[in-house]
């Protein structure tokens, strides 16, 4: 099992710390697993002042869907998703995210990504389930679509 935790764009999995940019990070774990680097940025890169490198883990063609209180779903472009997060950390609210039980497969330049998460919006907790799928481009892997959610069923 495997839990990365980032706030303030520094990244923890298995007490490695990261520093705070796609290249940096990626120097950094050169010789980990290129799946493993994109998941540590994912997090590490989850702040207010990293977002444009975050943004760069994306597909352009990017998607996101999620569901939404009342049972419907949202999907957002990868603009639509980034300007989101923006208006998110606006609030000046410490904001986090940690994953769980991090499960990848990887069939050659595709690989999905599944975990539980919480974020932590200041003293608040919610917790999800998300699904990644993931395609190598050049020399890296990127995230083309996530779906996640929040409404999760009681034995879940």
């Amino acid at each position: 099992m495997k839990t990365l935790v980032g706030a303030c764009g520094l990244a923890l999995i298995a007490i490695v710390t990261l520093l705070p940019s796609v290249d940096a990070a990626s120097a950094a774990i050169a010789n980990e697993d290129p799946i493993d680097a994109l998941l540590h940025d994912y997090i590490g890169l989850y702040a207010r002042d990293t977002l444009d490198s975050w943004r760069r883990l994306f597909h352009p063609a990017f998607i996101a869907a999620f569901t939404n209180d009342d049972g419907t779903t949202s999907s957002k472009t990868l603009d639509e998703f980034v300007a989101r997060q923006r208006d998110f950390f606006a609030t000046g609210r410490p904001i986090r995210e940690e994953l769980q039980d991090v499960k990848v497969e990887r069939e050659g330049k595709l690989a999905s990504a599944r975990a539980a998460f919480t974020l932590h919006d200041g003293p608040a907790e919610k917790h999800g389930r998300l699904m990644m799928l993931l395609i190598r481009d050049r020399d890296r892997f990127l995230i083309q679509s996530l779906v996640f959610t929040y409404h999760l069923e009681p034995s879940q």
